[in-house]
């Protein structure tokens, strides 16, 4: 009874936290940031791309294969696939659902799409971006977060073209419950410098993953300014010994790797 009573009562002096609270990441880090650009944007060439080369870090570019970043800035990309960064899928003609943006042009309303027709399309696109980095696996980001097509989730079809999606909803989770082709995504528009480092913040007390969403950066459409997306990298890099900043690509292969242990 006594041994029973002392076991209690170290219990209590020291509380076991919850399962979210201690899982670690790749080294022992607390938590998993990664940083993610939609659009294949003339302003993520000018500014995004420089400053993460200037902190020595590391993000991934969700290309849309029609943009005209794209096209008139070929080398561009090459070369920063060439350095490290990661060039992501985000189809070819950025299809969203009319449901919700009303002025789409039906030929890239998703609503209209078929599942073959959707496929398709990533499966071009899979080869555009193999002409830029010479890879043959990629990821995937949902097009305005959009997943259904003729009342299906793409989700289900993904993983015969790519290794994961970004695009669930913006919650952290344990490591076990993340699903590779419904990762948690955080938008960042219009944030500032100290807004987004509070979701770092909110990532580490969890020993979560956050995966951060820009757009245009220093310019362009639904834009984060320069100097506040600079002031996010700062912080990131101040704390790298605990922070791990990862390609999507490389979080969804030691996922892979980590389940492919357990069975």
């Amino acid at each position: 009874m006594r041994s029973l009573l002392f076991i209690l009562a170290l219990l209590l002096q020291f509380p076991v936290g919850n399962t979210m609270a201690q899982q670690t990441w790749k080294n022992g880090k607390q938590c998993v940031v990664c940083l993610t650009y939609d659009d294949a944007m003339d302003s993520q060439l000018d500014y995004a791309i420089p400053q993460l080369d200037d902190h020595g870090l590391k993000g991934t570019f969700y290309l849309k294969g029609s943009s005209p970043a794209l096209y008139h800035r070929m080398d561009e990309w090459k070369a920063i696939a060439a350095n490290g960064h990661e060039l992501g899928n985000h189809t070819l003609f950025h299809p969203c659902s009319g449901k919700r943006f009303p002025d789409r042009e039906r030929a890239r309303d998703i609503d209209y799409y078929t599942i073959k027709q959707f496929l398709a399309e990533v499966r071009t696109a899979n080869t555009l971006l193999k002409g830029l980095d010479g890879k043959n696996r990629h990821t995937y980001a949902y097009t305005c977060g959009d997943k259904i097509v003729e009342g299906e989730n793409m989700g289900d079809y993904l993983p015969e073209l790519v290794v994961a999606a970004r695009g669930g909803a913006p919650e952290f989770l344990p490591k076990d419950e993340l699903n590779l082709f419904h990762l948690p995504t955080f938008s960042c528009t219009g944030k500032t410098g100290d807004k987004m480092i509070g979701l770092v913040k909110q990532a580490r007390e969890n020993n979560g993953l956050l995966i951060l969403v820009f757009h245009g950066v220093g310019g362009g459409h639904l834009m984060v300014e320069a100097e506040e997306h600079e002031k996010l990298l700062d912080y990131l890099k101040e704390n790298e010994e605990d922070i791990w900043v990862a390609p999507v690509i490389e979080l969804a292969d030691y996922l892979a790797a980590g389940r492919d242990k357990k069975q």
